[in-house]
């Protein structure tokens, strides 16, 4: 199939636009390119990419590909993304089937605004040497996935992939969602008679929405990687296990493990934390629980869960707190995703410790996923 009468028709639109809009201006900082693993998911995206493309500026170009399909078609339209009446954005909507799918790379070279960054948003799973991700990702300057649609490997791979790619910044939208369980978590040790605990973890419990046997969640290998890393905890393999261990030579368990997921609850949610630490005679235990589908009450919306934050020490403090998390909105993740710095080493570190709990439960089939340091 001939993509050239479908490029020529977009380009026409994008032409009318301009000119409907007279003294309007097409403003664009950047180009914003997401591409889905099926039509459903583009579709579901548009919404979002038309949530944020007027607040950052962007020509989006959001792609659906149905690459299992023995029919090659593309078809594709432009649509005009009002930012206020004296300017403009555009949105430019991509299918394509069968062997249209491994022309895309190609195909959105044409579409491209010149001169702006742009940004790759991979919706879907990684495989190796797929060609349409790396050419794509290869002419890209941040590439973005949302590892929900994947795991914990695939994220990984998408490390793998900006170790050869330096100049393509990565992100995850997950890392951008647990944000606010990295803040919750370093409050334990925020006061300064708590500060000398950090060094002294022994034991850390993570709790996710699944199903009994369920693989780790991204959210969750996300947090131990974090903590893991920013405690400055090493990992080391011995006879097919892995070993935890803290800069003073202590070994650290965690431990990740299924509590039941209520309807409406995205799988793999984060649900919990919670955070042993002793030191001499002295213990610090710390915990942040996630009161699933919480968020219908007081006309919340019924993803804005209510947390409850609890600190005890066997010397006497006992503090808890009551805080409701924001909207689960694709729209604001992945507008914060954006506007957080492009080079990111914390998230790079988090990905690197969290290897060893790709690694070890690949094909586990138990209801308690233990990743232990004994």
């Amino acid at each position: 199939m001939n993509a050239g009468p479908i490029l020529a028709a977009i380009e026409r639109e994008l032409r009318t636009f301009g000119e409907n809009r007279g003294a309007g201006t097409r403003v664009l900082s950047m180009n914003l390119v997401v591409v889905a693993e099926s039509f459903d998911l583009a579709s579901r995206y548009t919404q979002v990419v038309d949530d944020v493309a007027p607040t950052l500026l962007a020509r989006a170009i959001v792609v659906g590909l149905d690459p299992g399909s023995r029919e090659g078609a593309l078809e594709g339209h432009a649509t005009s993304v009002e930012v206020d009446k004296n300017a403009f954005t555009e949105r430019i909507s991509l299918t394509a089937k069968g062997p249209m799918c491994f022309r895309i790379p190609s195909i959105l070279e044409a579409l491209l605004a010149p001169d702006v960054p742009i940004v790759l948003v991979w919706l879907g799973r990684l495989h190796a040497h797929d060609a349409v991700f790396e050419q794509i990702a290869e002419r890209a300057d941040r590439v973005i996935i949302d590892s929900e649609y994947t795991s914990v490997a695939n994220l990984v791979g998408l490390a793998s992939f900006a170790g050869t790619h330096p100049a393509a910044h990565i992100a995850d939208l997950a890392w951008t969602r647990i944000e606010a369980w990295q803040d919750l978590l370093a409050r334990f040790f925020d006061q300064a008679e708590h500060t000398p605990f950090a060094a002294h973890v022994e034991r850390v419990v993570v709790a996710q929405a699944s199903d009994p046997g369920a693989l780790v969640g991204s959210e969750a290998a996300l947090l131990v990687g974090w903590l893991g890393s920013r405690l400055g905890i090493r990992s080391y393999r011995a006879g097919g296990a892995v070993r935890y261990v803290r800069p003073d030579g202590a070994d650290v368990t965690f431990e990740i493990v299924a509590v039941p997921r209520p309807e409406g609850v995205a799988p793999s949610t984060l649900a919990e934390v919670t955070v042993h630490a002793r030191r001499g005679a002295e213990t610090l235990k710390g915990s942040t629980v996630r009161e699933l589908a919480s968020g219908g009450q007081r006309g919340r919306t019924a993803d804005a869960d209510v947390v409850t934050w609890r600190l005890q020490t066997s010397t006497g403090t006992a503090l808890e707190q009551r805080v409701r998390l924001g909207t689960n909105k694709a729209g604001k993740w992945l507008e914060r995703t954006l506007r957080r710095p492009s080079v990111d080493p914390a998230l790079l570190e988090a990905i690197a410790f969290a290897e060893a709990i790709a690694d070890e439960h690949v094909g586990a089939r138990t209801s308690t996923l233990d990743v232990t340091a004994t």
